[in-house]
């Protein structure tokens, strides 16, 4: 019963390293796509090699698909940390690099183990059935240092839904919220794989297959890629055509290219509550051009600069969980006098020139 599904496993691991190493390739920075295949075809690789220690003839190959198998188990739960901080977008700490270091220590024992981590001793037997074909039976001895393995399983399970929780509990996203889920699932299937290996129940192990459905639900964490005819993501340019020269006439006046980021696109509502009303001016058919004095054109497109550097900041900050309450009301405060500054310059400029007035 158990090749089946280790093999099934093995299959749907396959595809989903697939998958991701293709949107890794097909989109710009998709390094995190990258990081999610190598998880899925370890997975992949975890599940094939012990779907082969089942069907060994020695104790040599027994004990080296073992090797395989247990190396990559350690492979993925070392990589486990530094996944979940590429999903929550959050900074690389020192304890990761710990918990990894751990994780190297262990696989270099498995590695000059005779047996892997799993056994301490394998002896082979072999008989010969009454219908004449040959039978060959291994008994094994527990290692005592796969207990400490499993603690470690357990307690790097434990880090990866502490860092969840807190970042879900400080700033209330969705997105942490779905690899906390594939967690506890995977949590629950370690515990009860730690059961099996004492002998308190007998069947098939189940990490793998928690394993398989973290890392499907974890995909629900990335931004679909933009496909043609879509608005253009926060890495594009949008290109406008602004008149730079006022004191030309119309039919002078230079169009000059001018490259804003899309992340600097903010709508007058996002700015201030307060609507912009321009009181009603009767004007002939025919205006002549606006000879606007240069002074109160650079403060008012130094106030616009200003607004725009502000909000792609706060929407940067929002967007990567890393702002807190007091530093969001402080850009959004220095946002709304930014923007009634150049409301009230661009108000004074408007009655200079167009009725004379003087402040």
């Amino acid at each position: 019963m158990i090749e089946p599904v280790l093999f099934m496993t093995c299959g749907a691991a396959l595809y989903g390293g697939m998958h991701h190493l293709y949107q890794g390739a097909k989109n710009p920075g998709g390094y995190p796509h990258v990081l999610h295949a190598v998880l899925f075809l370890l997975l992949a690789g975890f599940a094939l090699s012990d779907t082969s220690r089942s069907l060994v003839h020695s104790a040599e190959e027994l004990s080296l698909y073992s090797k395989l198998s247990v190396s990559l188990g350690l492979l993925l739960f070392a990589t486990l940390p530094w996944f979940i901080i590429l999903i929550l977008k959050q900074r690389a700490s020192v304890l990761p690099a710990l918990v990894s270091f751990a994780w190297g220590a262990l696989l270099l024992i498995n590695i000059a183990s005779p047996y892997s981590l799993l056994f301490r001793q394998v002896t082979e037997t072999r008989a010969v059935l009454a219908s004449g074909q040959p039978s060959i039976a291994f008994t094994t001895a527990a290692n005592p240092i796969w207990h400490l393995v499993e603690i470690a399983m357990l307690g790097t399970l434990v880090y990866a839904m502490y860092l969840c929780a807190r970042q879900f509990r400080t700033h209330g996203k969705s997105v942490p919220a779905i690899p906390l889920a594939g967690l506890l699932l995977l949590f629950g299937t370690t515990a009860y794989d730690s059961l099996v290996y004492a002998g308190l129940v007998h069947t098939a192990y189940l990490a793998p297959l928690g394993f398989l459905l973290f890392l499907a639900s974890a995909g629900l964490c990335w931004r679909p890629a933009t496909e043609p005819g879509t608005r253009q993501t926060s890495s594009d340019t949008n290109h406008y055509q602004l008149t730079m020269n006022f004191n030309d006439s119309p039919a002078e006046r230079r169009e000059v290219p001018v490259d804003i980021p899309a992340e600097a696109e903010v709508s007058a509502t996002q700015l201030t509550r307060q609507p912009i009303v321009q009181p009603a001016i009767d004007e002939p058919p025919a205006t002549p051009p606006l000879h606007i004095n240069n002074p109160m054109v650079d403060r008012v497109s130094d106030g616009l600069v200003d607004i725009a550097v502000d909000a792609s900041l706060m929407l940067k900050r929002l967007d990567e969980g890393e702002i807190d309450t007091m530093e969001l009301k402080e850009l959004g405060r220095k946002l709304r006098k930014q923007a009634i500054e150049t409301r009230r310059v661009t108000h004074r400029m408007l009655r200079t020139e167009r009725f004379g007035q003087k402040d």
